[in-house]
C-alpha cells in the first residue's frame, strides 16, 4: 500500500514539475533521470492489480494519460502512442458503447490518440478528421445493428403494450356502480358499527373509555337505488374497419386512432359505450349499460345519448367523457369532453339533437376541449332543497326551510339530494341551541371550505354572521349567486 502511494504521489509530481514551461532550472540529466522515475512509478500502478489503483477505473486511465505526457516530454511520441492505445483496449474505459458521443473519456483519449499521430507525420489533420467521422458512424450503425440482433436472439426486445380491451361485464353493471336494496340494513349496520368503533377508539384515547359521554347515533337512510344527482363516464369508441369503396378514404387527421378507414364507415359504424374502473384500476375499462345508482332521470338520458353519439360523426368523433348533472325536480346538465377542438359545428349538431327528441328538449348542454367551453342552453341548474323544521317540541315548532342552489359543471355539489336534506336538517337543529336567549345575536359562525354554500345558507338563520372561506374560484362564484338567490345578507 505504502508502494502505490509513493508512486501516485511520484507520478503527479513528476508530471507537474515537467510540465512547467517557466521551470529551467532542470539540467537535462536531472530531468531525464525525474522522467525515468515518474514513468516507472506509472508502470508499477498500472500493472498493479490492487483496489487501490487496479481495481480504480477511473484512478487508472489518469495514469495512463500520465504515462503518455510524460513518455512525450521524454520525447518519446510511439511510447506515449502506445499508452493511449493502452488505454483505449483497456476495461478502465465506461462500459457504455465506446462510440457513444456521451463517453467523454473514451473521445479524449481517441482525440489525444490522433494528436500524437499528427505530429509522428503518421496522417494529415484533414484525413484524420473525415477517417474519424466516417469509422465513428460505422460504428454505431454495427453496434446498434448487433444489439439488437442479440436482443431479438435473447427474446428481450421491449414488447409492445398490450392492447387494452374494454371489458364486457354480463349484467352491464361493474361492481363500482352496482347497488345492493335487499342487503342496504345489513350493510347500514356493518358501516355504523365500524364508524362507532373508530370514534370510541379515538374517545378512549383521549380521555379512557366512558360510553355515558358517548352520544347516541343517529340515522338518515338514503333511497335504496337512484339516489345519484351527478355522475362521470368515461366514453369508448369501438370501430368497424370495414371501408366502402365508393367513398374517400379518411387520413390521420380524420380519425388519428384508425388510419385508412373510411369515414362513412366511422359514421355508420361506430360504436360508444360507457365504462367505469374499479378502485385502484385505471387501466381496465368496464361497460356500463345500466347505472342504478343514478337518478331516474340520469338512467333515461344514457341509452339517448349514447345512440346520439353513435349516429353523429361531429358528436362521436374523438369524444372521451360525459358527465351527467341532475336535479330533483328533474333538470338536467350534460357536459361531453373531447380530444379535439370543437366549435359551431358542434353547437349546430346539438341544437338538431335538441329540436328532434323530446327527451334533450329541456337538457342543458356543455362541450369541452382543450381550452374551448361551448355552452348550449345554459351551464347551470337551480337545485331546490326542502330543509326539515323542528318539531321535536310543541312550544318551538319552525316549519321547513326551502333554500335554492345554483350548480353547474366542475364545481362540487353533494351527489345525494336527499340525504344532503336530512344533513342540512339535523346541522341546522344541531346549531339551533344558540337561537335561543338572544344568542343569535351575538355568535357568527366561520365555516371552512364551504363550497357553492350548501351548508352555509341553511346555518345562516342560526347565527348573527357567517364568514365562509373557498379556494375553488368556481365553487366562490356559485356560492356568491346562491347567497342572492335566498336574499340573504348576513353571509360574508
Amino acid at each position: 500500500v505504502l508502494l502505490i502511494l509513493a508512486c501516485q504521489t511520484i507520478a503527479r509530481f513528476v508530471n507537474s514539475i515537467t510540465n512547467d514551461t517557466s521551470n529551467n532550472s532542470l539540467a537535462p540529466l536531472t530531468n531525464r533521470a525525474i522522467l525515468a522515475l515518474g514513468l516507472s512509478s506509472c508502470r508499477i500502478l498500472l500493472t498493479n492489480n490492487t483496489p487501490l489503483c487496479g481495481g480504480n477505473p477511473k484512478q487508472r486511465r489518469v495514469f495512463y494519460i500520465i504515462e503518455s505526457e510524460l513518455h512525450e516530454r521524454n520525447g518519446d511520441l510511439s511510447a506515449a502512442a502506445s499508452s493511449i492505445e493502452s488505454l483505449l483496449a483497456s476495461p478502465s474505459m465506461p462500459p457504455t458503447s465506446r462510440w457513444n458521443k456521451h463517453n467523454v473519456p473514451y473521445r479524449t483519449a481517441t482525440r489525444r490518440l490522433y494528436e500524437l499521430r499528427v505530429a509522428m507525420g503518421l496522417i494529415d489533420e484533414e484525413q484524420e478528421r473525415v477517417e474519424a467521422e466516417a469509422l465513428e458512424a460505422y460504428a454505431r450503425s454495427c453496434t446498434a445493428l448487433q444489439e439488437c440482433q442479440e436482443k431479438k436472439k435473447r427474446g428481450n426486445l421491449s414488447p409492445r403494450k398490450p392492447k387494452i380491451e374494454m371489458i364486457r361485464i354480463p349484467n352491464g353493471i361493474p361492481d363500482v356502480a352496482q347497488v345492493h336494496p335487499e342487503r342496504y340494513s345489513e350493510l347500514l349496520s356493518e358501516k355504523v358499527a365500524l364508524l362507532e368503533g373508530r370514534v370510541r377508539e379515538a374517545f378512549a384515547a383521549e380521555d379512557g373509555p366512558n360510553d355515558d359521554a358517548f352520544p347516541a347515533t343517529e340515522l338518515f337512510e338514503s333511497e335504496r337505488d337512484g339516489f345519484r344527482m351527478r355522475a362521470n363516464f368515461k366514453l369508448w369508441r369501438t370501430y368497424n374497419e370495414t371501408t366502402d369503396t365508393d367513398t374517400a378514404t379518411a387520413t390521420k387527421e380524420t380519425n388519428d386512432e384508425i388510419p385508412n378507414v373510411n369515414v362513412t364507415a366511422i359514421k355508420k359504424k361506430g360504436n360508444v359505450d360507457y365504462v367505469m374502473f374499479e378502485r385502484g384500476d385505471n387501466r381496465t375499462p368496464l361497460q356500463v349499460r345500466h347505472y342504478p345508482m343514478g337518478s331516474h332521470r340520469i338512467q333515461s338520458l344514457m341509452d339517448p345519448l349514447k345512440r346520439a353519439l353513435e349516429s353523429t360523426f361531429e358528436l362521436q368523433h374523438r369524444v372521451s367523457e360525459v358527465g351527467f348533472i341532475t336535479t330533483l325536480s328533474g333538470q338536467a346538465l350534460i357536459t361531453i369532453m373531447y380530444n379535439r377542438p370543437i366549435g359551431d359545428e358542434w353547437i349546430d349538431a346539438i341544437a338538431s339533437l335538441m329540436e328532434t327528441q323530446d327527451v334533450f328538449k329541456d337538457v342543458k348542454f356543455v362541450g369541452r376541449s382543450k381550452g374551448v367551453k361551448l355552452v348550449v342552453g345554459a351551464d347551470t341548474l337551480v337545485e331546490t332543497l326542502v330543509i326539515p323544521g323542528d318539531e321535536s317540541s310543541s312550544s318551538s315548532k319552525s316549519p321547513p326551510q326551502t333554500r335554492h342552489y345554483k350548480q353547474t359543471e366542475g364545481a362540487f355539489t353533494q351527489p345525494n339530494a336527499k340525504v344532503c336534506q336530512k344533513m342540512l336538517g339535523w346541522a341546522v337543529d344541531a346549531t339551533r341551541s344558540s337561537n335561543s336567549q338572544n344568542k343569535q345575536e351575538t355568535h357568527d359562525l366561520c365555516e371552512l371550505y364551504c363550497g357553492n354554500g350548501c351548508f352555509t345558507i341553511a346555518l345562516a338563520q342560526n347565527f348573527r354572521k357567517v364568514v365562509a372561506t373557498e379556494i375553488s374560484k368556481s365553487s366562490v362564484a356559485l356560492e356568491n349567486k346562491n347567497v342572492a338567490l335566498d336574499n340573504l345578507t348576513s353571509i360574508w
